[in-house]
């Protein structure tokens, strides 16, 4: 008998490894995403070495708010005016950008695949991180503004009536609803199983992360102005008054409180290596604070105290005086380094792979990284997708400062040490950068369907660790769906035309986006129509159509809510209108296709080059002094002739604008004129001898300005017609003005 129970205690402790194994597999990438998560306030394993110097700007050109967020080498941003968008680390560049037509306030948060925003009025979008489509919105009708928090399969919104909501993930829908009646505005804490919120009236409440069950509050009798931080065993936070607070986690006992006699104005963060140090900002001063006790360890005095903290091993960064970045050594508070910004931080600060990165009042995203040497780890291709018996090949590329010139070695992680019939390897394993390795993946033809998370790892012999992210998914069926971009109608210059972006060989889509380009010097997009992709009920479904024509791209999304139903066929009609002869494309730039759990799907995508041919041209004949025009020989009159002035002719506004297929808009308060011909903009002002040609000022040939004459607005013919691709020929004996469109 006890030879048996011994064998059931083996058996069941077997059965628990294997289990908790693959809960760990599933589970430990969105977990160290939220790790990563700056919302949180947490201690950060990084490595950086000081001085700093600028390495990163990016102009979004609008107020940063909430928090920066960085998955990978990929960077999420959002603005006060409510803009949310992505950009690239190493290369600088946006990757896509959209507007959600509302304020920001709160802080999104990310998962491997998504990022999820949430705007003032309580708009929760849950949005592609790869091609910016939104996948769901869920309308709370509730402010929000404190920041979301991401967990599992949950996103948790707290708002100002007091409501905290769990949504699922998958379809947007709320699982269950806590109200605390008291305004929140500070970000939601997890430890272990439970949820810790504070209000903006001092309530401090456990609840049951999967029920919403209130577990116990407690009330501190003044508004509680940081978001709560959880360590080993106890959380902390401080209020207005500048009580500094530590509960027990598990009872809600009281082990201590300390008053600094300052209202705490950021959040808090955990310092120093061992997170011995708690750093927080006070009315005028950032302090260090000791964790088990709540003595002050040290102060750093700030006119910006406002900005939360970061750590990042034994360095804390906050916002120093005169709009610098200061880095202070979390266990004396002293300034090891100031960088000056020129702008007040309105983003939560981010680190990721040695860099700090910042978000500012001016619409700025700052990076500062080590001047002493350092190098950075990017995957250019990020998702591979392989059959059994099959391989795939990682690039890495490996950039560094001028002066690194260690030796880097490579390890992956991601893959279970049981994964069966798969291997992988680098190609270098260790190399001096810059330079480029592969890593190799090779499966043998009994591997088993799965998806990995891979992390490739980059160490030097400083003990800098970077690392770069990427997904392989392996799977038996050798079904590769296709999406691709067809053409209805032959290209001809001066016509509408029609292009289908359709999905073959692939029953079971519940979500496909992308971001298309296209060449805005031929074509124009128009409009675009929704297909039948999903059959049956139209119902809970998700269209995305956002077109960003000055950079000639759009993003295009539909997602079915119900998880039961897929899709394959037509998804849009995309209308485009050619603009000259030569050649076109409309390419894939993104792609994502999901299936019913959102996961990625094998697929390959294939875009369309054509050559516009040449159509048929307008004739338009005009002559000075005369109010008699042609066009294609057909008699017109205008309100006004054409007339010479400094030896520039200058014709009716509208007359011209409207021929050469320009919208006119007039602005009487500024005496501007703007003229938009599909994706070219020309804005010119009366009497002004300069113009802007899509936000680049030019100036007029012999500074002839438009003008007003008779009660008419008078523009200069050539410039105009010729920026707007027309022909203008000039018959001095005739006085005669011909302008052929297009060119």
């Amino acid at each position: 008998m006890q030879i048996n129970k011994k064998i059931k205690s083996c058996v069941s402790l077997v059965v628990f490894f294997i289990i908790t194994s693959m809960v760990v597999q599933v589970f430990a990438s969105e977990w160290m995403t939220f790790q990563k998560d700056e919302t949180r306030n947490g201690f950060l394993a990084e490595t950086i070495s000081i001085p700093l110097k600028k390495s990163i700007e990016i102009n979004i050109g609008d107020e940063l708010s909430g928090s920066l967020l960085v998955f990978g080498n990929q960077l999420f941003f959002t603005t006060l005016n409510g803009i949310v968008g992505s950009c690239d680390l190493i290369s600088s560049e946006i990757i896509w950008k959209r507007s959600l037509s509302e304020p920001i306030i709160s802080s999104a948060t990310l998962s491997n695949t998504e990022v999820y925003v949430t705007t003032e009025s309580g708009n929760v979008y849950c949005i592609n991180n790869k091609t910016g489509s939104i996948l769901w919105m869920k309308a709370l009708n509730d402010e929000v503004r404190a920041p979301l928090l991401k967990v599992f399969r949950f996103v948790y919104v707290a708002s100002m009536s007091g409501k905290i909501y769990a949504i699922n993930m998958l379809d947007g829908n709320i699982t269950w609803m806590a109200d605390l009646k008291e305004p929140i505005s500070q970000a939601i804490s997890l430890k272990l199983n439970a949820l810790y919120v504070v209000t903006n009236k001092g309530q401090f409440a456990c609840i049951d992360s999967q029920d919403g069950r209130v577990l116990w509050s407690y009330s501190v009798n003044a508004a509680i102005t940081t978001s709560p931080i959880s360590g080993t065993e106890a959380i902390n936070f401080g209020d207005e008054k500048g009580q500094f607070y530590s509960f027990d986690y598990a009872t809600g006992r009281l082990y201590f409180q300390t008053n600094f006699n300052q209202p705490f104005r950021s959040s808090l963060c955990f310092a120093y290596y061992d997170r011995r140090v708690i750093c927080g900002g006070l009315n005028n001063q950032y302090v260090g604070i000791i964790s088990g006790k709540g003595t002050e360890m040290w102060s750093y005095p700030s006119s910006a105290t406002n900005v939360s903290p970061v750590s990042i091993g034994r360095w804390v960064v906050v916002q120093g005086n005169n709009q610098t970045l200061a880095i202070l050594d979390s266990f004396d508070g002293k300034e090891v380094d100031s960088q000056p910004i020129g702008s007040d931080i309105t983003a939560g600060m981010a680190i990721s792979n040695g860099i700090v990165l910042v978000g500012t009042k001016k619409g700025q995203i700052l990076g500062f990284s080590s001047q002493s040497g350092d190098f950075q780890v990017d995957l250019l291709t990020e998702i591979q997708i392989i059959s059994p018996g099959e391989s795939a090949a990682y690039d890495v590329n490996i950039v560094s400062t001028p002066n690194f010139k260690e030796a880097v070695m490579f390890s992956v992680q991601g893959f279970p040490c049981s994964c069966k019939g798969v291997s992988r390897y680098f190609e270098n394993p260790t190399i001096i950068p810059p330079g480029k390795t592969k890593l190799f993946v090779d499966t043998t033809e009994d591997a088993e369907d799965a998806r990995y998370d891979i992390r490739i790892i980059a160490y030097s012999g400083k003990e800098i660790k970077r690392e770069t992210i990427g997904t392989l998914i392996i799977q038996k069926s050798k079904e590769k769906a296709i999406a691709k971009v067809t053409k209805k109608s032959s290209f001809v210059a001066g016509q509408d035309i029609s292009v289908e972006l359709s999905v073959q060989d692939s029953p079971s889509i519940r979500s496909f986006s992308s971001i298309l380009s296209y060449s805005t010097d031929t074509v124009f997009l128009k409009d675009i129509v929704a297909g039948s992709f999903f059959t049956g009920s139209q119902d809970n479904l998700t269209i995305d159509k956002v077109q960003i024509p000055q950079s000639g791209k759009v993003i295009l999304g539909i997602t079915k809510k119900d998880t039961t139903d897929s899709g394959s066929g037509l998804i849009f009609t995309l209308i485009f209108h050619t603009i000259k002869p030569g050649e076109a494309y409309i390419r894939f730039d993104k792609v994502s296709a999901r299936d019913t759990f959102l996961w990625e799907k094998a697929f390959l995508s294939e875009s369309l080059t054509e050559t516009i041919l040449p159509g048929k041209q307008k004739k338009i004949v005009l002559t000075i002094n005369k109010k008699e025009a042609f066009i294609d020989q057909n008699r017109v009159m205008l309100d006004a002739p054409p007339v010479i002035q400094n030896g520039r002719t200058l014709v009716p506004l509208r007359f011209l604008g409207e021929n050469l297929d320009a919208t006119v808009e007039w602005d009487a308060k500024e005496q501007k004129i703007t003229m938009t011909q599909f994706s070219k903009v020309i804005e010119l002002w009366i009497n002004k001898s300069y113009c802007l040609v899509d936000k680049v000022r030019q100036e007029l040939p012999s500074s002839v300005p438009p003008k007003i004459m008779n009660s008419r607005t008078f523009v200069p013919l050539r410039f105009v017609s010729e920026t707007l691709n027309a022909e203008v020929q000039w018959d001095d004996k005739k006085q005669t003005i011909t302008v052929i469109y297009p060119k």
